[in-house]
């Protein structure tokens, strides 16, 4: 939506850029609201021995899908019991074996964050900067930005079927090359094309990449652990500016780019050094915790 709407405001009101943060604020408060609506985790109230909160909530998903589903349920599996939570929840992160996990994340968001916001950021100033005309810049992105849906879709589609680090080193992969070839070759064609890849390899990687951080963690500090990860990485997206324009001041348009696709590439070599989670139970991920 944010293309077409800045396609229809930028470049043609002097105001135009104002208005797009406007919009942007709209959003912020819809998701305000709307989230009051999501539920607690149910591992999270056994963490708190809120038994009866837990079960409430487990019995309306199971009701949720026995109305949507004429399969019935499968077995209830059993599992370790949640560890009822004391102290303070930061402290977990700085134990073995999570310290670890901590600082590879950080440093996995901070690489990833400077391709991304580079790329989310920057690409207009950088194709005007070409020679292109910004309403020709702007629509070359509403064209490839229609590949943030399809990868969020993908993302729900395909989140579970494969193993997270592999898939989401895959997709990463994409997206560096992607950005390499619209840096050495950046035509309206390829740049549209190459853009939409791009933007479909975001839409799929960003949910995934929240998911397999969240498994890292243990119940009590899983909140906290995603959200120092992600929140120290951004300093890789405030950053962003500085490297791709500093690399564009030295060697061109072109070196902008290759500064983005080695981002990628890093983020690529990091991400083996995670651990398998997808389709394990979270207590058997982190029983270190729990032992």
């Amino acid at each position: 939506m944010v293309p077409f709407i800045a396609l229809a405001l930028v470049p043609h009101f002097s105001w135009g850029w104002r208005a797009l943060l406007f919009v942007g604020a709209i959003g912020g408060v819809t998701i305000t609201l709307l989230r009051r609506n999501i539920p607690e985790s149910p591992r999270w109230l056994l963490s708190k021995n809120r038994l009866a909160d837990a079960e409430k909530i487990v019995s309306q998903a199971e009701t949720f899908l026995q109305q949507r589903s004429p399969d019935p349920l499968p077995p209830i599996v059993p599992t370790t019991q949640a560890v009822a939570a004391q102290g303070y929840p930061t402290q977990a992160l700085f134990t073995a074996p999570y310290f670890s996990r901590l600082l590879l994340f950080v440093v996995i968001w901070f690489v990833y964050y400077v391709a991304n916001y580079a790329w989310l950021t920057l690409a207009p100033s950088l194709f005007v900067s070409r020679g292109y005309s910004l309403t020709s810049t702007i629509g070359y992105l509403v064209v490839s930005g229609i590949g943030f849906f399809v990868g969020a879709l993908g993302s729900a589609l395909f989140g579970d079927r494969f193993e997270r680090k592999w898939f989401i080193l895959l997709v990463t992969v994409i997206f560096g090359i992607s950005l390499l070839l619209i840096g050495l070759f950046p035509s309206p064609t390829v740049i549209m094309i190459l853009g939409f890849i791009a933007s479909v390899t975001i839409g799929l990687m960003v949910p995934l990449l929240y998911a397999l951080t969240a498994e890292h963690f243990p119940t009590r500090a899983r909140a906290t652990g995603v959200s120092l990860t992600d929140g120290l990485g951004h300093i890789g997206g405030a950053l962003a500016p500085v490297f791709v324009l500093s690399a564009v001041a030295v060697g061109g348009f072109t070196q902008g780019f290759v500064v983005m696709a080695v981002a990628c590439g890093v983020t690529a070599v990091l991400l083996p050094f995670s651990i398998k989670a997808t389709k394990r139970n979270l207590e058997t991920v982190t029983e270190r915790w729990n032992a």
